[in-house]
């Protein structure tokens, strides 16, 4: 059985490390907080420029706070992209953070799917379904279609397409409350007046990179002076600029997040919905034991 996954979007993957680490065995003492990946060195506020300290902790404030980020045990969401208004992408995550593990749900082919539910047949789609820890990847994933699991060969390239949407999904949906994660070194740019839509009143341009030890991208915010809301979103691309407009926002577990990101320099969007906060669900990430 071969699986044909069809992903090649115009979003390249974010390489920004990402809070996560492998999930806690049977009997492990229970967690008081995230997991988190071990290498890189906790935020060292020294290294960032004071005036964009002040507007990134004005900011996660209006957000719902640094400490209801922190307790954030499992989020849920899906992630739809459309280009030229055309729904080109539909994938549903499950972020296990308490235990660094993900579920990951897409279907094989898009139009398959909006044929059948044109015809109400919706129910006879089997959807790809990929669970696995996020730093045991090759070992612990397993892939299934419908009800089975699937070829070894399939579940490497299933476990690929997951974690590589995973990166992209989950960095842009919370990338807003993770500018005090370890590495991330902060500064300030400078003002700018109303663009795209956006920053009426103006707005604070705060640069985001990284250590070397956690990766080498850069990004550049722009908060909202009168809201302290981030409204447009930057990342630098070897061939120019990579920039989001946030249109809207969506609340869960105290939080808002981005509910919309419009490409400011092409005819796309990524929209986030459905997404809650809560407990870590161990009935996700249980598979089939037959292929």
């Amino acid at each position: 059985m071969h699986i044909r996954i069809d992903v090649s979007f115009a979003i390249s993957l974010i390489g920004a490390a990402l809070l996560a680490t492998a999930a806690c065995g049977g009997g492990a003492p229970a967690r008081t907080a995230a997991a988190t990946q071990p290498t890189p060195t906790a935020f060292d506020p020294a290294k960032s420029d004071p005036q964009a300290l002040a507007a990134v902790d004005a900011t996660s404030a209006a957000l719902g706070g640094a400490a209801a980020w922190e307790q954030v045990k499992q989020i849920q969401w899906e992630s739809k992209y459309y280009q030229n208004a055309q729904f080109v992408g539909w994938f549903k995550h499950t972020w296990d953070r308490w235990n660094g593990r993900h579920r990951y749900e897409t279907v094989p082919e898009l139009a398959v799917y909006q044929a059948a539910e044109q015809a109400g047949k919706t129910q006879e789609i089997p959807w790809v379904v990929s669970m696995y820890d996020l730093f045991d990847r090759e070992k612990s994933a397993k892939a299934t279609l419908g009800d089975r699991l699937v070829t070894d060969e399939d579940n490497l390239k299933i476990l690929a397409d997951a974690y590589g949407r995973w990166q992209t999904d989950s960095y842009w949906l919370s990338l807003v409350h993770k500018l005090r994660d370890p590495g991330v070194i902060l500064g300030y740019v400078g003002e700018m007046q109303e663009a795209h839509g956006k920053c009426q009143g103006g707005c604070l341009v705060i640069k985001v990179s990284f250590a070397p030890e956690v990766g080498s991208d850069v990004y550049f915010l722009n908060i909202n002076k009168g809201t302290n809301l981030p409204e447009i979103v930057e990342k630098q691309m070897p061939g120019g600029t990579l920039g989001y407009a946030i249109d809207g926002w969506a609340e869960a577990g105290g939080l808002k997040f981005p509910a919309k990101l419009r490409n400011l320099g092409v005819n796309e969007a990524i929209e986030f919905e459905n997404i809650r906060v809560g407990e870590p669900d161990d009935s996700l990430f249980r598979v089939p034991s037959q292929r």
